[in-house]
């Protein structure tokens, strides 16, 4: 007898398969968890902010070209007051030494506090 599974609320765009069968991240099957492969690092995937970070970390590899290796997440900025942590940092060197550029993502239809907290 063949068991009845409630669909999946998350679609999975074609751009995150792709990353998928590249090896870049991995997705749960229940799509609760996102894995970045190369960073050994964790997310909820249930989280809409964390669907447009994952988005632009592909664009980040696929459409610009930047290398894996220069890619950190939730990356602690020392600069930033109060402290808080970049959602991605792209690095000029190998060693992660020098911030070239700082993403902070946010989900669809924020308020505009909300935009300028980001900035």
């Amino acid at each position: 007898m063949m068991k009845y599974t409630k669909p999946s609320e998350t679609i999975i765009s074609d751009k995150l398969t792709q990353a998928i069968n590249n090896g870049y991240i991995s997705i749960t099957d229940d799509n609760r968890t996102i894995k970045y492969l190369q960073l050994n690092h964790n997310e909820l995937f249930t989280d809409p902010e964390e669907k447009v970070r994952a988005e632009y970390y592909v664009d980040l590899i696929n459409k610009y070209d930047y290398s894996k290796n220069r890619i950190e997440l939730e990356s602690e900025m020392p600069d930033r007051t109060p402290e808080r942590y970049a959602d991605i940092v792209i690095y000029e060197d190998d060693e992660k030494k020098k911030p070239y550029i700082v993403v902070e993502c946010k989900k669809d239809g924020i308020s505009d506090a909300e935009f300028e907290q980001a900035t």
